[in-house]
């Protein structure tokens, strides 16, 4: 589902703080924040997760967009003393909802606080409260790591639960068939704490400030429960006419992007009722 990029080097921090939405000098050991990598024209390329480590930045992005985000980013690198390196083969990315899991990342110091973005790292495990209540916390290390830690988890999440519990917290990953589409804006990640309106400059930054200091953004992604399964690209319909489209989706959990003025209303995906999910104040 995800794969890992570390960026290393003495100017690491300094290339990518010219790189993504997110102030990198706020990343650390308890806080592991989102941020795009945008186009010129402010379209999310990769929506990552930062993670700080020994001796550089960690990127955690989907699989499927790694190799993709490596060679974008390898073409800024010119001179600067920065190095990309793919994570080990057993590295491994998890999460888990369940009490006795929870508890056990407690007993063993691993468990951040309920807020979203807050982490714990030692020994080679990081672990992230994904939500703001602290309902699902994923976990990356590899194997040896986690074994030396004591980790072994009864129940974690498969993927379907994991994307749908990431989408309940409004996150809406960007893959291969999204990449490049949507602004920051569109995607919720101001709300989401992924974009810095106060650091200096990165690729996009001109027209995502802009957005931001006018206030104009239109159209934005809701959560909605559908009555049957639905998938990336399915068209939101009212009253028969398209307003939007699903751009995450798990089951029956989905992100929908459509005017913000239909947020709230009951709609349609073909002959699949949509009933709006509520979300929490902080992702308003």
């Amino acid at each position: 589902m995800f794969g890992l990029v570390s960026v290393t080097g003495t100017d690491a921090r300094n290339f990518l703080q010219g790189q993504l939405t997110q102030d990198v000098a706020t990343v650390t050991g308890e806080h592991s924040p989102l941020a795009a990598w945008c186009t010129p024209r402010g379209r999310v390329q990769a929506l990552l997760r930062l993670l700080a480590e020994d001796d550089g930045i960690g990127l955690v992005l989907p699989a499927e967009l790694l190799a993709d985000v490596v060679t974008g980013l390898e073409r800024y690198r010119l001179r600067a003393s920065v190095e990309f390196r793919r994570a080990d083969p057993d590295w491994s990315a998890q999460a888990v909802a369940n009490q006795t899991d929870l508890e056990l990342l407690r007993a063993r110091g691993l468990l951040p606080p309920a807020r979203r973005d807050a982490s714990r790292r030692r020994d080679g495990v990081t672990a992230v409260t994904v939500d703001p209540d602290g309902r699902v916390v994923e976990i990356y290390a590899t194997r040896p790591a986690l074994a030396a830690a004591g980790l072994s988890f009864t129940a974690p999440l498969c993927a379907a639960d994991w994307q749908a519990g990431r989408i309940a917290a409004g996150i809406a990953d960007v893959v291969p068939a999204t990449s490049a589409r949507f602004t920051p804006h569109m995607l919720n990640l101001d709300r989401l704490g992924a974009v810095s309106f106060d650091k200096g400059c990165y690729a996009g930054q001109e027209i995502i400030a802009r957005t931001q200091h006018l206030g104009s953004a239109k159209r934005r992604i809701a959560h909605f429960r559908a009555a049957a399964p639905l998938a990336i690209g399915d068209a939101v319909q009212l009253d028969g006419t398209s307003v939007g489209e699903v751009v995450a989706a798990a089951d029956r959990d989905a992100l929908a992007l459509l005017p913000v003025e239909l947020h709230g209303r009951e709609l349609h995906a073909g002959r699949v009722r949509l009933e709006p999910v509520s979300v929490s104040p902080e992702s308003r």
